[in-house]
């Protein structure tokens, strides 16, 4: 026998062992892992003991829907529960373990490392799926089910637990539990709120019609941008300042809001195109504004080349300064899509000053922790921790929100008083439902209050402002 004979059934055998080279290497590690780990091995276990139990019971009374809705209650609990929050720990683990920094001294930027978690997440989660399809046919041979509404429920389920995977492995770079824990469990509840109410609306008719496709596609829009944005968001944080993530990250959520802003063609209630697209547009918005500042000689230097690019840099560069640049071009695209709204629906979204005071309201609810930051928070600690303080800020907010309402509903004949004295955009919404800022001082107040929330950050930051400009300055 030649030596070539004899290192052949050996490559071969390793090829079909191992995976292939062309692999991301984050990935095949996170896959060796995470197939191995106890919680993966548990859970696919229980979800094929669960699934044959529903096939006795559905068997034993194939007209009763107890059965169905057990079947899909392990699914959505394994899929869109267990199986996310595996990547809760996903980025902070690696800091904990000091294995972040070998990670880096590699090939992989922060994107390919993200990513690699999240799809390894996402492969184990499609052996989830493609455990149930057995399960799914055999039920339709049982009678009394509609095999093409069901693999639709698990197509939504699927694109649901991606998009829940994403937000845990976004979340996962705070090294800070309580933060992290916070935040997941906010997204979380919105996430579930978010996903009961459009499940109710496709399957809560019947067979599926062109109405409830419609509604699916832009569901699908808005999960794959918030799979993009989580994972965006972790790699930018996890990235050296010189990187640039942040041109990609804010040209990605102008596309994905013009792209649902196409759907108002279609069939989908116009309040839920402009509710996608206000959070598509506000999430990026938190991203941009909460930025650190970057090394400006290094990203910069891309953008001034010629007076476009150096426009561009007004709100494409990385960096908060830039973010607020961006700010000003989503509210002015959110603005542009309320009115083609109007136009095309042909309803009549802005009635009076009250909804035009609502309406500047929730621009100023994104920048309003901004004043708190930049101007009571020394420039070091704003810089770092922006984003943590931002989250604590809005949820200070909120509680502030929630007394002052409560005061108000006490003290009626004063209630005017308050919103003026306290005039918080949160505030103002909360008023603009009960038909109090018709007057026309809070329009005035509604502007003023955001125009200091722009400008108040500058001023403070006015040497890390004139930085910027000067690196944008052609160079000879």
């Amino acid at each position: 026998m030649t030596e070539q004979s004899k290192t052949k059934p050996e490559s071969l055998a390793g090829q079909m062992s191992d995976f292939s080279p062309k692999l991301s290497p984050m990935l095949v590690k996170e896959l060796r892992q995470g197939t191995r780990t106890n919680m993966f091995s548990i859970a696919f276990i229980l979800l094929h003991s669960f699934m044959i139990l529903c096939l006795l019971v559905a068997m034993s009374n194939p007209t009763s829907d107890d059965s169905s809705a057990f079947f899909w209650f392990i699914i959505t609990v394994i899929l869109l529960f267990v199986q996310p929050l595996r990547g809760f720990s996903a980025l902070s683990s690696e800091y904990q373990m000091n294995t972040m920094d070998l990670i880096q001294m590699t090939q992989l930027n922060g994107w390919r490392i993200t990513l690699g978690k999240w799809t390894a997440l996402n492969a184990q989660g499609m052996l989830f799926i493609t455990g149930v399809l057995p399960y799914i046919v055999m039920r339709y041979f049982l009678g009394n089910i509609d095999i093409v509404m069901d693999l639709v429920g698990l197509l939504l389920v699927g694109i649901g637990s991606a998009f829940a995977t994403a937000i845990t492995v976004g979340c996962s770079v705070f090294q800070n539990i309580i933060l992290r824990g916070t935040i997941v469990i906010a997204l979380g509840i919105a996430f579930t709120s978010l996903f009961t109410i459009v499940t109710s609306q496709v399957f809560g008719r019947g067979a599926i019609g062109a109405d409830q496709w419609f509604n699916i596609g832009i569901l699908v829009v808005a999960c794959i941008y918030g799979c993009f944005f989580f994972l965006s968001f972790g790699a930018s944080r996890i990235s050296p300042l010189a990187e640039n993530h942040a041109t990609r990250k804010r040209l990605v959520a102008i596309a994905a809001g013009l792209i649902c802003a196409l759907f108002l063609y279609s069939s989908v209630d116009e309040s839920t195109i402009i509710i996608v697209c206000g959070i598509i547009l506000g999430m990026s918005c938190i991203d941009a504004i909460t930025e650190p500042l970057p090394i400006f000689s290094r990203v910069l230097l891309p953008f001034s080349k010629n007076p476009i690019t150096q426009l561009q840099a007004l709100y494409l560069s990385p960096g908060w300064i830039s973010g607020l640049g961006f700010f000003l071009v989503c509210s002015s695209l959110f603005f542009g899509i309320f009115v083609a709204a109007n136009f095309i629906t042909g309803s009549n979204l802005i009635e009076d000053r009250e909804d035009a005071v609502a309406l500047i309201s929730g621009f100023n609810l994104f920048v309003l922790p901004l004043i708190f930051i930049h101007l009571f928070l020394p420039k070091e600690t704003a810089a770092r921790f922006a984003f943590p303080i931002y989250v604590g800020v809005q949820a200070v907010i909120i509680g502030v929100t929630i007394m002052v309402a409560a005061i108000a509903n006490a003290v009626g004949r004063w209630e005017d008083l308050i919103y003026t004295l306290l005039p918080f955009p949160s505030v103002l919404l909360f008023a603009y439902g009960d038909h109090s800022i018709s007057k026309p001082h809070y329009l005035f107040i509604a502007l003023g209050t955001t125009l200091l929330c722009l400008i108040v950050p500058l001023l403070r930051n006015r040497k890390s402002v004139g930085e910027f400009f000067t690196h944008l300055k052609p160079r000879s």
